[in-house]
Parts: structure tokens; sequence; C-alpha cells
């Protein structure tokens, strides 16, 4: 779901790196199709966190459904 393909799953520890993290162009689209709500946006002057229930509601109508890959 990521655009700029910023994101690496590593099988052997089952997790999700971000290497590319330089790519990212901050759409949101991972926060919204995170099924977990582990990510978030943060400012990086205020340290003001914005959750992924907000991003969410503001993000749907231009994304689409949130949608969580069963297999």
């Amino acid at each position: 779901m990521c655009p700029k393909n910023c994101f690496e799953y590593h099988a052997e520890t089952r997790q999700i790196y971000i290497p590319r993290i330089d790519d990212c162009v901050q759409c949101g689209a991972c926060i919204v199709q995170c099924p977990f709500d582990a990510l978030y946006f943060e400012n990086q002057d205020t340290g003001e966190r914005i959750l992924p229930d907000i991003i969410r509601t503001y993000k749907l109508n231009l994304m689409g459904t949130r949608s969580i890959k069963t297999k």
C-alpha cells in the first residue's frame, strides 16, 4: 500500500522495517491500512502526535476502505 515502497517485511523476525524512510511522502496510506494502529505522524518541532483514528477519518475518503490481508 505504500506508493514509495518504503517498507520491508523480514520473514525471519516477522517484523516490518522502514529502510527507505527518506522516500516517505507522508501520504498516510500505511497508517490507514495498519491493522494494529502501530503507526502515527509526529510533528518534529512540537512532538505532537496525530493518531491513526484521526488520520483514518480524513484519509478514508481519499484512499478507500481499510482492509486486512488474511493470508
